[in-house]
């Protein structure tokens, strides 16, 4: 399993025209798998929170209950009633803090693969910077060799008309 930050050292071999295409397209793959191995976390994450959810409704319902109960025998309701709260209390900070827990990890991995993204950018830009510098190299060579035939050409006709003087 790729971890998000593996991204940082990975290198592909140059080839005539940029990278090696089997090398980019594989790594791009394992980036895929790793993203939908966290979408199927953050799935199943959701679906704990849901029950999580559920749960939390249950302990309201039976706080209600518990009210109820209380209204009928006064002497054990305070006991009661303080106790139900106590325990609905307790459910919910829970409830909470695992929740903030669970986005705090999908936040984490949210921002890994944004710095993945952008590193990513980056180098996609350096990339075609390093392309454009190459192909405006072996322009400025086919120039100096046109000029260079060029001037050739020249001598060429002036030899001819030189030796005709003569």
């Amino acid at each position: 399993m790729k971890k998000a930050n593996e991204g940082h050292n990975q290198s592909f071999d140059k080839v005539l025209w940029g990278y090696e295409s089997g090398q980019v397209d594989t790594y791009l793959q394992g980036l895929a798998k790793k993203i939908e191995e966290l979408e199927t976390q953050l799935s199943s994450l959701r679906i704990d929170k849901g029950d999580l959810l559920e749960e939390l409704e249950g302990y309201k319902d039976r706080e209600a209950a518990i009210k109820e109960t209380m209204l009928a025998a006064s002497g054990v309701a305070d006991e009661i009633r303080q106790n139900a709260r106590r325990e609905a209390e307790h459910v919910v900070t829970h409830a909470h803090q695992r929740a903030r827990e669970i986005l705090d990890g999908i936040e984490s991995h949210r921002a890994d693969l944004l710095v993945d993204l952008s590193q990513l950018k980056h180098k996609h830009a350096h990339a075609v910077l390093e392309f454009k510098r190459m192909l405006q190299a072996h322009m400025d060579i086919v120039h100096s060799h046109e000029q260079e035939i060029a001037r050739e050409r020249t001598k060429e006709n002036a030899l001819p008309r030189v030796l005709s003087e003569a």
